[in-house]
């Protein structure tokens, strides 16, 4: 079935195929008491059906149960040497704990996003362990009707990710984040779910979550006694400011009289290292467990509520683990994404070779590939290869499982008779079509950006 994506004649297939669900079973989530999903029926569950990728094979790999450890562990084992399995085979271990004959339903609109998911993962049918499926609302409340089978859920992950990284839980730039000192996000247990969210996005197919600091990220991973931050972590422009001249002190004097004006003073007051220096020697120690108790000793609490949701699925037992494994979907890692990347991902489909729409292939893959430069180029063209993998597939970035992309032709005439000039694309299968109507590059070009830059999912723009 085909839905709105951007216009009448810009589409998103949201699959074209139907997958039956089986009858549900007992789940127990959390520490929280066994409850029962119902079994799906009728049409109005086919909304819900999900689909979990091909080249994630779920047969002969043990279950792992969840692990519940407090941050900063004592046990011999988080010290021993870590193994070097690698990530998808990691995960590809962990996601046989899925239970397919279980889904948890999250209804969401994108201008919500965060609202629908908080009321799916408190649901009281709700577990981590089910299979995930999506169905997205517009802006008033009208269902989409997009039969999830892969697509919208990979979408929700990006959304929902992309909304954590840039909410009030977490402090600084995009690509070093610590978490905020907030009693409220404390008090709904936003931590805790966040936790959850990343590592449900991770063992089902979805993104990392690379924006934390590498000075949090170890923290998470060997407790706070052994991490050094530097005034330079600092995100608060002015803070950082003071601590770095507080640094560069010439004499005593020159230091106390900094440390004994009103911004100084207060934090120093607060993490419990107010004191005047005798020497300039025991200025680095005081501003290092100052700046420790800034980015991470007054959201402590954040972040073991944090790491509480991340033992869901087997995630924070396997990065104890596989530390170096799992940090480049924690920290920032920039994937190195240009035009013979994006072409590799893309399997063609051609027409039988000396067919006609064969021959109109070849000149649409022309197209495609000088397409692909510009965008590498930013040649006359605010497209990035982010905005062609989320079109395609729900992500803006490759996800840690993986991702096969296939590209195929419009060669059928639309319900008004003729055919579509602009891009489709089937994000559960991963298809994308283009379109085989434009002769000139020029009207390709523009018809591809337009859809890029214009679509919001299934929905309208």
């Amino acid at each position: 079935s085909e839905v709105s994506h951007v216009s009448t004649s810009v589409d998103r297939d949201s699959s074209n195929t139907v997958i039956s669900v089986q009858g549900m079973s007992p789940t127990n989530h959390g520490e929280g008491p066994s409850t029962l999903t119902t079994t799906p029926t009728g049409d109005f569950d086919w909304l819900y059906a999900s689909w979990l990728c091909d080249e994630v094979d779920l047969a002969g790999y043990e279950s792992m149960s969840d692990v519940e450890m407090e941050l900063g562990p004592n046990d011999e084992s988080s010290n021993s040497q870590h193994s070097t399995v690698s990530l998808p085979d990691i995960l590809k271990k962990l996601s046989s704990a899925i239970n397919l004959d279980s889904i948890s339903k999250f209804n969401i609109s994108r201008s919500h996003v965060w609202e629908g998911t908080v009321r799916a993962l408190t649901r009281k049918s709700f577990s981590p362990h089910n299979k995930v499926s999506v169905k997205f609302c517009d802006d008033v409340g009208t269902s989409e009707g997009a039969i999830d089978l892969g697509g919208p859920k990979r979408e929700f992950f990006t959304l929902v990710l992309d909304w954590l990284m840039h909410s009030q839980l977490f402090c600084g730039s995009d690509s070093s984040k610590y978490f905020s000192c907030n009693a409220t996000s404390q008090g709904n247990n936003d931590c805790f779910h966040a936790g959850e969210i990343v590592a449900m996005s991770l063992v089902h197919g979805g993104p990392g979550f690379g924006c934390l600091s590498p000075s949090l990220y170890q923290c998470i991973v060997e407790g706070p006694n052994n991490v050094l931050v530097n005034a330079s972590d600092v995100y608060d422009v002015e803070l950082r400011s003071s601590l770095e001249k507080l640094l560069n002190a010439k004499s005593t004097d020159e230091a106390n009289t900094m440390i004994d004006r009103p911004l100084l003073s207060t934090l120093l007051d607060l993490a419990g290292t107010f004191k005047f220096v005798s020497s300039l020697d025991e200025i680095p120690t005081l501003v290092q467990q100052t700046v420790k108790w800034f980015l991470l000793g007054r959201s402590h609490f954040s972040q073991e509520q944090f790491v509480q949701g991340l033992s869901v699925l087997g995630i924070y037992d396997s990065i104890l683990k596989n530390p170096e494994s799992f940090r480049p979907v924690f920290c920032c890692s920039p994937q190195q994404l240009n035009a013979e990347v994006i072409s590799h991902l893309f399997e063609t489909n051609f027409s039988e070779v000396g067919s006609n729409r064969h021959c109109s292939e070849s000149l649409v893959i022309s197209h495609w590939n000088d397409y692909l430069l510009d965008v590498e180029e930013r040649a006359e063209t605010e497209v990035t290869f982010n905005d062609i993998l989320f079109f395609a597939s729900g992500c803006k970035i490759i996800p840690p499982f993986g991702i096969k992309l296939s590209l195929e032709f419009l060669h059928h005439a639309e319900k008004n008779g003729e055919m579509s000039k602009f891009p489709k694309a089937n994000t559960c299968a991963c298809i994308l079509y283009l379109p085989v109507t434009h002769s000139s590059y020029d009207k390709f070009k523009e018809a591809l950006s337009f859809a890029f830059l214009n679509t919001r999912g299934f929905g309208e723009p």
